[in-house]
């Protein structure tokens, strides 16, 4: 009866611990479809260089078979993209009352990069 026990209870660990596993994030180089990957970190500032919450930064053009990739900054005016394809990507970074900036960046396997874009205040009119 024990044998049983002991390999009811190695099932099971197994069964809670592969779906975990399976989702963590990318930490190496490679996702797990065989493409090289990186990660890049924006941080957006005003003209006076203070963080910007809110700003949306969304890939425009990115290597083939990328998804759009997207977000919104922090309050500390930073939002990271972890494990995205090795490549070149065009970013376009926008906020409501700022006028919006294209970025070009390219993202190296296995490395972390961090871009630091500063917004112009829209005129109103």
């Amino acid at each position: 009866m024990s044998s049983l026990r002991t390999t009811v209870l190695l099932i099971l660990v197994l069964l809670f611990t592969l779906p975990a596993y399976a989702c963590s994030g990318t930490s190496g180089t490679t996702a797990p479809g065989g493409d090289l990957v990186g990660n890049l970190r924006f941080y957006i500032r005003d003209e006076s260089g203070n963080p910007l919450s809110g700003a949306k930064v969304v890939s425009q053009n990115s290597p083939e078979n990328q998804l759009k990739v997207t977000g919104i900054t922090n309050v500390d005016g930073m939002v990271q993209f972890n494990g995205i394809k090795a490549g070149r990507y065009e970013f376009q970074i926008s906020r409501f009352d700022y006028e919006p900036q294209v970025a070009d960046v390219t993202v190296s396997a296995g490395t972390d990069i961090a871009v630091t874009i500063t917004l112009q205040k829209a005129e109103q009119g």
